[in-house]
């Protein structure tokens, strides 16, 4: 059984999935995340210079778990 990796860059109040260039230059960053299809997290990387608050880094991670699963 294979995970998904998925891709949410925040933009203001909003979450873009698989951003283009463009998209993740106007965000704060993107978050990538490996998830597996019981739900389980095995990677997360943060890429751009902003940062996240631990509640938003929850946030994009269960977003991204439902969106794929």
């Amino acid at each position: 059984v294979l995970g998904v990796f998925g891709v949410l860059c925040k933009i203001g109040n909003s979450y873009v999935a698989d951003p283009t260039i463009e998209e993740e230059t106007c965000g704060a960053g993107c978050i990538v995340v490996s998830v597996m299809p019981k739900g389980n997290v095995t990677a997360v990387l943060k890429k751009g210079a902003g940062s996240f608050m631990p509640d938003t880094l929850n946030e994009i991670i269960m977003v991204i778990a439902i969106v794929y699963f």
